[in-house]
């Protein structure tokens, strides 16, 4: 799968999350059987997916406390949180 249509899928996913489910990069990777990145290349999919997600109005919310020590930021889970819809 190239990167373009790596990201599409990725993005469906975000949309589809139920409120509140936890998720990584990584795990929405392998849910797609995406496993043939090394962790380098990872990080950019984990990097352009925060940029196109922004865009769509979502935003990935780390669930991780301040004094826990992470890895990788695509193993870092996160909450999708939505935009409000605004009634005219």
């Amino acid at each position: 799968m190239d990167n373009e249509a790596l990201l599409a899928a990725l993005l469906e996913k975000l949309r589809k999350l139920p409120k509140g489910e936890v998720t990584t990069t990584t795990r929405l990777m392998k849910a797609l059987g995406c496993t043939d990145r090394n962790a380098f290349e990872t990080i950019d999919v984990h990097m352009a997916l925060l940029e196109a997600a922004k865009r769509e109005g979502l935003h990935l919310e780390y669930t991780v406390d301040d004094d826990v020590i992470t890895g990788l930021p695509q193993n870092i889970p996160f909450t999708v949180k939505r935009p409000r819809r605004r009634w005219a």
